[in-house]
């Protein structure tokens, strides 16, 4: 470039990466300086370009966290969508086999705001799952992808309480009884009680446990024969009426003493049965 003339630059800018990688903030800050450079000449102050760059498409919440029993209802949940591009054309992906069904709603598409529907199966098995959720906006002819996570946590669908037994400390032989009280998380779900199951030193039934009902209660009774620490569990088994089994397993403790249990019943005091033998005759000395 000739002394006095002019150049126009063109600045090219790549602001994909300028999130980093696991970002999730939905604003990022950028700056770049052009400092010209002149060969046996003086140095330049050159320019500053700086400036904000906002993701394409933003989640709130950023994950999803959808909490369910096994065997209940289908989980529904809506997460709110704000895109700086139009979402006419978008396609939503949802690769997993636990959503029933993944859909975008408008709410404004004015100002670029939406609700992404989401709805689970009815039976998932018990544990966490983790699953994506992603929409692909088309902007400017590019494919840009906006990707949400989602945890499902699911529980069984019977709930013991208490969820751990603990007897503390107990005398060798001494009897301890606890009851425990088994209820459905969905009120509307019937189940029964096929076995229990106890390790040793512990006995525990239940006495209506073979009807179908909401909730069912278990007996637990402990008369441990060795001192020291004790750890167990009651096994209990359920059943609902469509054939789906979940079992429960409750922690039992208790520390026993090298003491015998005094027994609380009372010794009955026997009376002496009264003499039947004849009285001895009395001799008479008036004579």
């Amino acid at each position: 470039m000739p002394a006095g003339g002019e150049q126009l630059l063109t600045l090219t800018l790549d602001l994909s990466s300028a999130f980093g990688t696991g970002r999730q903030a939905d604003e990022a800050s950028f700056s770049v300086e052009l400092v010209p450079v002149v060969t046996n000449g003086p140095s330049y102050q050159g320019w500053k370009v700086h400036g904000f760059v906002r993701r394409p498409v933003t989640f709130e919440p950023q994950q999803l966290r959808i909490e369910t029993s096994r065997g209940g209802k289908p989980a529904e949940a809506r997460v709110a969508v704000r895109s700086q591009v139009p979402l006419t054309q978008a396609s939503v992906h949802a690769p997993s086999s636990h959503f029933s069904e993944v859909r975008l709603i408008k709410s404004d598409e004015s100002r670029g705001e939406y609700q992404l529907a989401i709805r689970t199966v009815a039976r998932i098995e018990v544990g966490t799952h983790r699953a994506e959720v992603s929409i692909s906006p088309v902007e400017k002819g590019r494919d840009v992808q906006a990707r949400l996570p989602v945890v499902i946590a699911v529980v069984g669908p019977v709930t013991a309480a208490p969820g751990e037994l603990s007897f503390g400390a107990v005398k060798r032989g001494e009897r301890r009884a606890e009851t425990l009280l088994l209820e459905a998380r969905d009120s509307e779900h019937h189940f029964r009680i096929t076995e229990v199951r106890e390790t040793g030193g512990t006995r525990a039934w239940s006495g209506d446990g073979e009807t179908l009902s909401s909730s069912h209660r278990v007996f637990v009774e402990t008369a441990y024969k060795t001192a020291g620490s004790q750890a167990g569990s009651v096994e209990i088994e359920t059943e609902d009426a469509a054939g789906e089994r979940f079992t429960l397993v409750i922690p039992l403790r208790a520390y026993v003493l090298d003491l015998p249990a005094v027994s609380t019943e009372r010794t009955p005091v026997v009376a002496p049965k009264p003499d039947s033998s004849p009285l001895p005759e009395r001799r008479d000395d008036s004579r």
